[in-house]
């Protein structure tokens, strides 16, 4: 079957990769890397921790346990280095961490 996957799909592994944030707008599971000071192995893992949570907070063990399958070798390569890694604001709410932040506007 071409094209997105379906429910009836069985899920067989994933595949990291680094893109414009704007050209994964269709992936179910994504972070977006920012200029940071994380060095490229320490914002991967950051990623695929929170990549983990997210799936156990939408209760999908099979998907939980396909991104807790990627190792070192799978990760790092693709990353960009002096990076910082965050959520989407939705997806971040979803998994518990407090989108948002800021001082709360004008007054």
């Amino acid at each position: 079957n071409e094209g997105p996957g379906t429910r009836e799909d069985t899920l067989l592994n994933c595949v990291p990769m680094v893109a414009p944030y704007s050209a994964t707008s269709l992936f179910k599971y994504r972070v977006k890397v920012l200029p940071g000071k994380a060095k490229k192995g320490k914002a991967a893992r950051e990623a695929v921790g929170m990549l983990i949570k997210w799936a156990e907070v939408n209760k999908n063990e099979r998907e939980r346990d396909i991104i807790r399958c990627l190792g070192d070798k799978d990760i790092v390569p693709p990353m960009v280095g002096n990076a910082r890694v965050t959520i989407p604001q939705a997806a971040g709410k979803a998994a518990g961490k407090g989108g948002g932040g800021g001082s709360g506007g004008t007054r």
